[in-house]
């Protein structure tokens, strides 16, 4: 997918030099760069972040040998390998075939920064729906997806510059990750470069050059001076929105927490155990079912003997747990007429 994107764009923008009536062009390939990353970035995201979560929460919760946070934090360390991979092909591609005045690092660092940051974003929203399949359909087709993606293409100072936007929303492009992932790259590509414009005049032909500091500022209201915050913004908005991915799992998954006793009494850890240990092959109305045996139970301890009566509890849990319908396995039989066509073929 990263190698097709790429040739397409390649198709597209070959041509482009830095000629003035194709500024604007020029601009549009930036824009294009950082919006097909975002998108693989947020893809590839809503792919793996709703399963894993419900997954791994499952088993903190039945082991308690981490902390949600730690897998927030891990996770967020374990996508930069990849995002690089992938960018690293793209940028190759693309660098080979369109002229970009940017160099292949600067590219590379803007779009790593640009796709961690998205990555983020796609995480809350993964995070908050807990199912890929919700996920993907709250990013591209319900009603919130104006309120979730749309101020940051509007704000990107793309569409709009960012003295047309009203005084007070204009402190929103600041958390647009396209705002600082365009403004970097027009910083790079347009910075220090001779736009040659011809014009002719009475039948003569006359040329002329138009900075590139002069378009940044006056064209597309951006600061030339302005590369290095637009990076620090990028990595500002990865740390912090994986810091707010974290508060819709804990939501999620701190009101079913379970409760040990507050005395390590070997039966009861046990008896909680047991619960625990059922509950994580039962579907969720069972689920309940167990949550509710756990909340209602009460313990009864001697002096002499310590004696625990959950036998009519625990039956209770048996006869849940034989009610759990196993998925159909394929026989042997089945799956060599599954395969037979393949190997006439």
């Amino acid at each position: 997918m990263v190698i097709f994107i790429a040739l397409c764009q390649s198709i597209m923008f070959s041509g482009i030099d830095n000629a003035c009536e194709n500024i604007q062009n020029r601009r549009g390939l930036d824009f294009l760069t950082i919006s097909f990353n975002c998108a693989m970035a947020s893809i590839l995201s809503l792919l793996t972040v709703p399963s894993m979560s419900n997954v791994i929460e499952k088993e903190r919760k039945s082991n308690r040998m981490y902390s949600s946070i730690l897998w927030v934090s891990t996770r967020a360390l374990v996508v930069i390998p990849t995002t690089w991979l992938q960018l690293i092909i793209f940028v190759g591609i693309v660098k080979f075939f369109i002229p970009f005045n940017a160099g292949f690092g600067s590219i590379l660092l803007i779009l790593g920064c640009t796709m961690m940051a998205v990555d983020s974003i796609a995480s809350i929203i993964g995070n908050s729906t807990g199912s890929t399949k919700i996920a993907f359909q709250v990013l591209f087709f319900f009603v919130i997806n104006p309120l979730i993606i749309m101020p940051f293409l509007v704000f990107a100072n793309y569409l709009i510059t960012k003295t047309e936007i009203p005084s007070a929303l204009r402190w929103l492009v600041n958390l647009s990750p396209w705002y600082w992932a365009l403004n970097a790259l027009a910083i790079k590509d347009f910075s220090g470069v001779d736009f040659e414009c011809t014009q002719v005049v009475d039948g003569v032909t006359m040329t002329t050059h138009l900075r590139g500091n002069y378009v940044l500022r006056n064209m597309f209201d951006i600061d030339p001076d302005g590369f290095g915050l637009a990076v620090g913004m990028l990595l500002v908005l990865f740390i912090g929105f994986r810091l707010i991915s974290f508060i819709p799992l804990c939501i999620q998954f701190c009101s079913k927490n379970f409760t040990l006793p507050n005395s390590l009494d070997p039966n009861k850890l046990f008896y909680f155990s047991i619960c625990i240990n059922i509950k994580m092959n039962l579907s969720d109305e069972q689920t309940n079912s167990i949550n509710e045996i756990i909340k209602k139970r009460t313990f009864k301890i001697s002096t002499n003997e310590k004696t625990i009566n959950f036998q009519k509890d625990c039956w209770s849990i048996i006869k849940i747990k034989q009610t759990t319908k196993k998925p159909n396995q394929p026989t042997k039989k089945t799956i060599q007429k599954i395969l037979f066509p393949f190997f006439i073929l």
